[in-house]
């Protein structure tokens, strides 16, 4: 079965003018990762394992949308 996972990322966290994320990540099998303005929706894909963790990280990066919230929702 599939999880997801959802992370708020604020840019007061990320940095005062935050403008894009990098991910470098790995999971067991394999991980899709979208950015979203909204916890509802999905988002737009920017990183995606498609090989065993065997092969190693994969990253990925992508711009965040300035004065919003902006949800990092992981499939893995």
């Amino acid at each position: 079965m599939k999880s997801i996972a959802f992370i708020a990322f604020f840019g007061a966290a990320l940095g005062a003018h935050a403008t894009s994320l990098t991910l470098s990540m790995v999971a067991d099998d394999y991980y899709e990762a979208y950015i979203s303005t909204s916890d509802a929706v999905q988002g737009t894909q920017f990183s995606a394992q498609v090989n065993t963790w065997q092969f190693g990280t994969v990253t990925g990066s992508t711009a965040l949308t300035a004065g919003m919230t902006n949800y990092l929702h992981i499939r893995a």
